[in-house]
């Protein structure tokens, strides 16, 4: 065991439940944060949505936001195509 229920999904049920409580909105577990991000972008944004990027980012997010369907924006106005 992992510390997280057993094995049946009730520590992940359980873990949802004392989220939603402490912020007042449904809450989703997953297996991890680069994960996490796909289902939140697919949530947010429509396929070929442009998003700005930070450059300090790691290329993971870069990633998982091409993965989502949106397309990374230009930073710099010069770099917008005309």
């Amino acid at each position: 065991m992992n510390g997280l229920g057993d094995g049946r999904g009730n520590g992940r049920r359980a873990l949802e439940a004392a989220m939603r409580d402490r912020i007042g909105q449904e809450c989703l577990h997953v297996p991890s944060a680069r994960f996490g991000l796909l289902p939140a972008l697919r949530h947010w944004f429509k396929r070929g949505d442009r998003v700005l990027i930070s450059p300090t980012n790691c290329e993971t997010v870069l990633f998982v936001v091409l993965a989502g369907g949106a397309e990374n924006a230009p930073s710099s106005p010069s770099a917008t195509p005309h």
